[in-house]
């Protein structure tokens, strides 16, 4: 991505854009290695960003077989927490 790429999608996390959310996640979740030099750098960007954020975030590991109920229950997460 270009420089211009990463600025314009932090805007649009930072704007609630929903399809710039779900863009960031495949490309945080992306094994290519342009993709992880990316996300470090759109990740980096957003740091920089929202100073009174840092620290405050939560990162959760959710596993289990296919069919679990994974992405149900993420679903179920995302929602209660912008509720």
């Amino acid at each position: 991505m270009s420089e211009d790429d990463i600025t314009s999608r932090v805007a649009d996390l930072l704007g609630n854009k929903r399809s710039a959310l779900s863009k960031t996640i495949t490309l945080i979740e992306s094994q290519r290695s342009e993709h992880r030099h990316d996300a470090d750098r759109v990740m980096s960007r957003l740091l920089m960003a929202t100073p009174d954020r840092r620290g405050k975030a939560l990162r959760i590991g959710i596993c289990g077989a296919p069919g679990a109920g994974k992405s149900s229950l993420i679903e179920k997460l995302g929602l209660k927490i912008v509720d």
